[in-house]
């Protein structure tokens, strides 16, 4: 018997379950996937990159967010002691008429952002 059931242990079901968890850590928890191991399905897809939200339109609710995410996912992975590699990342125009869109980026990125 228990209180909640999470389908799907990527990234999402087991960030929910971990909230849940340290709001009521005697709630009956369950997470089930179809996948053998963790995050191996979609989450174990994605690029693996910490968003910064510098591509979404400044104070955005999708910038506020990523640089909440940002923070957050640091933040856990110090407290839990989880290796993590934060390098940066290298943004370039490949062709001339990208030039004014790379700039609107650097411009992005040097504002501060909600």
């Amino acid at each position: 018997m228990y209180d909640v059931i999470i389908i799907g242990a990527g990234l999402v079901g087991l960030g929910t379950a971990n909230v849940l968890q340290e709001h009521n850590p005697l709630l009956r928890l369950l997470v089930l996937d179809k996948e053998k191991g963790v995050a191996t399905h979609q989450s174990g897809h994605n690029s693996n990159v910490v968003h910064s939200g510098i591509y979404y339109t400044p104070s955005s609710l999708k910038a506020r967010l990523a640089k909440q995410g940002n923070r957050t996912t640091y933040q856990f992975c110090q407290e839990h002691g989880l290796y993590y590699d934060r390098c940066g990342k290298v943004v370039v125009a490949t062709k001339q008429k990208e030039l004014p869109l790379l700039e609107n980026i650097y411009q992005r990125g040097v504002t501060k952002r909600g």
